[in-house]
């Protein structure tokens, strides 16, 4: 027979299915709008919902099924919920360093854009056109 466990199974059974929809939602609507999405922002977040789905059961079974007198199964469980969110974390960090380089390369776009436009109206000018812009 299990022993007690950190929190109820009535409590994190309920708070786990609801984060696993939550995710899968995210998921859901990020691949309907991916043409939208740059893609390497689509395949990071993608993965890191993937894990997410493996890390959110894991969670849930180390607080509310395996009990902290089952020393092995304990330890082992809660090793994995670590490695989990120790990776879910660093593609986080990644996302962020990619969202980064994303907007370093549109604002040279858009900066690109705005000198062109600029010459084009300047070359298009002359003083002696007597048009005004």
């Amino acid at each position: 027979m299990l022993g007690p466990t950190i929190l109820p199974i009535w409590f994190v059974g309920p708070l786990g299915l609801l984060s696993m929809l939550v995710v899968a939602g995210h998921l859901v609507a990020m691949r309907d709008a991916r043409e939208r999405i740059p893609e390497s922002r689509y395949r990071i977040r993608s993965v890191n919902g993937g894990i997410m789905l493996v890390t959110v059961p894991m969670l849930a079974g180390a607080f509310g099924v395996v009990s902290p007198e089952e020393p092995r199964a304990f330890a082992l469980i809660w090793f994995a919920c670590i490695g989990l969110l120790a990776i879910v974390t660093l593609l986080a960090v990644f996302d962020a360093l990619n969202n980064v380089r994303l907007g370093v390369i549109e604002r040279r776009r858009l900066r690109d854009e705005q000198r062109e436009l600029i010459g084009s109206i300047t070359q298009g000018e002359s003083p002696e056109s007597g048009h005004d812009a």
